[in-house]
């Protein structure tokens, strides 16, 4: 029995993809396969609770597993804060924050300006 899933799998090998490899973006991969996202969405749903693939919102759709992610990081939070404290992470916001909140002054449009003058003004 053919699975939806089959016509991403053909497309992974075509591309030369292997464990670790990440994916391009849905936009993407819903173009160069010609199905509409919600059918990307459901073929990638199948990869990843076979454990084909594993997703990180913000960096990608990865194939493999955690474990075999190119930065080593197997996914799991409670590593990563096993020896961090609290001032750390603070002290790591006071340098990454500011920075952050400056560039989106500067590269705000003025769409996005008037987004936030009205999310004050209801008080969100």
């Amino acid at each position: 029995m053919v699975q939806e899933s089959d016509l991403l799998l053909s497309y992974i090998a075509r591309q030369g993809l292997g464990s670790g490899d990440r994916l391009p973006p849905e936009r993407e991969l819903s173009q160069a396969l010609g199905v509409p996202r919600t059918a990307l969405r459901r073929m990638l749903a199948q990869l990843e609770s076979r454990g084909e693939i594993w997703r990180h919102v913000g960096r990608g759709t990865f194939l493999g597993t955690p474990a075999q992610a190119p930065d080593g990081h197997d996914g799991k939070v409670e590593e990563l804060t096993a020896n961090t404290y609290p001032a750390e992470v603070l002290e790591a916001r006071l340098i990454i924050e500011p920075a952050a909140a400056r560039l989106a002054a500067l590269r705000a449009a003025p769409a996005d300006v008037a987004a936030l003058e009205r999310a004050v003004r209801r008080g969100n």
